[in-house]
């Protein structure tokens, strides 16, 4: 998902939130149902009641672990919702920060009636308004009893108000968890696990004005001691992900990061197993009648081989060849009858590299190895007609 400040929430919670509180009938409470006797029946009418939640002239910003535990609260019961009824003392609603971390509120409304929010003394606007779309939220770093108030219009229809705090330090990683960290200048280390072998990703953003880089490394633990694994790099995170691959062993692991001082970034972490297919002779190799989508660990070092077959002197052949992974690259050589057509080396993530094979019948087949023994990550091989 894109971001811009904490993800966007509009999906999720413009879908949550109209669909339970714009679309949904009046909540009742109290209601009876008929009860029949032998000649009598009793129909008893329900009384009106207003959900605890809607209405509130004070919410509590509550600090959540993650993106997806703060989006769970929101969507089970932690908006709030203000209609007609609404009685505060000139439209102010007012938000205590309960807990420090990143701060957000948004607003979700089924018009376009504009919703400013201001600072702890009403006087400072801090956004010129919330209710933009559905498209813009506030977030800022806060600290515990902190306060800022919504200013709701004079006529209101129905508008939800949703607000939490996400913790902006973390230790140990969760696969497909995003997580927060305001930098301090220093190194931060992050241990995770990995059960099988497996492409590990890690989307890195930042939050705010300032988008310094970032350093990133990643460390194995062995026999007790960190030792570090692939290449490391920097970032310079921006409003687009930067997205780092390794291929990984099974073992545990830590994310090492450097963040600059009070900069905000948004780590998220994905792990998806990668089984070990691969032909290390000529003679065994994997024909190309798919792509391929595989990866390397920074142990396995070993040539692959791979086969592509051309069946027609009608219509030509080529193979694609790209890789993403953290520095390295990979090279790929392709041969016919044990001679080598063409050598291809791919250093860069974003480079999708072309052969075309000649237009002549027969069996060309692709070797792929590793451009230094460090380089870990995935390599992909396709093929086309033409």
């Amino acid at each position: 998902m894109a971001r811009r400040g904490i993800k966007k929430m509009g999906a999720v919670l413009i879908a949550a939130g109209l669909s339970i509180a714009m679309c949904s009938p009046s909540v009742s409470a109290n209601v009876r149902t008929n009860i029949s006797t032998d000649k009598i029946t009793q129909k008893k009418t329900a009384r009106y009641v207003e959900p605890e939640e809607w209405n509130k002239e004070e919410l509590t910003a509550y600090q959540f672990d993650s993106e997806v535990d703060m989006m769970k609260y929101l969507v089970s019961g932690g908006m709030h919702l203000y209609n007609k009824n609404y009685k505060g003392s000139d439209r102010w609603v007012k938000i205590k920060v309960a807990d420090p971390g990143l701060f957000m509120v948004g607003v979700v409304s089924n018009d376009e009636t504009k919703i400013p929010v201001y600072d702890a003394s009403k006087k400072r606007i801090i956004v010129n308004n919330l209710n933009d779309g559905g498209d813009k939220e506030y977030v800022g770093i806060v600290k515990t009893g902190d306060e800022f108030y919504v200013k709701l219009p004079e006529k209101i229809d129905k508008v939800i108000i949703l607000t939490g705090v996400i913790k902006t330090e973390f230790t140990s990683m969760a696969n497909q968890k995003s997580y927060y960290e305001l930098g301090k200048g220093t190194t931060t280390y992050h241990p995770f696990s990995v059960a099988k072998r497996s492409k590990v990703q890690f989307d890195i953003t930042s939050i705010g004005k300032k988008h310094e880089k970032v350093g990133v490394y990643i460390e194995k633990n062995v026999n007790g001691t960190w030792k570090k694994v692939g290449y490391g790099t920097t970032v310079k995170p921006d409003k687009y992900d930067s997205a780092l691959l390794y291929g990984l062993e099974a073992g545990k692991y830590r994310l090492a990061l450097k963040t600059p001082k009070d900069q905000i970034i948004n780590v998220e972490y994905t792990r998806d197993k990668s089984k070990k297919k691969a032909a290390y002779k000529k003679s065994k190799a994997i024909n190309l009648k798919s792509d391929i989508d595989s990866i390397y660990t920074s142990t396995e070092k070993a040539a692959r081989w791979y086969k592509a077959s051309v069946s027609s002197t009608k219509k030509r052949k080529a193979v694609t060849l790209s890789k993403d992974s953290v520095g390295g690259g990979f090279k790929f050589c392709v041969y016919q009858k044990g001679k080598r057509l063409k050598t291809v080396k791919v250093t860069k993530n974003d480079k999708v590299k072309t052969v075309k094979l000649p237009k002549k019948k027969g069996a060309y087949y692709v070797k792929v190895t590793k451009l230094t023994s460090k380089t870990t990550g995935a390599y992909y091989l396709g093929t086309y007609t033409y």
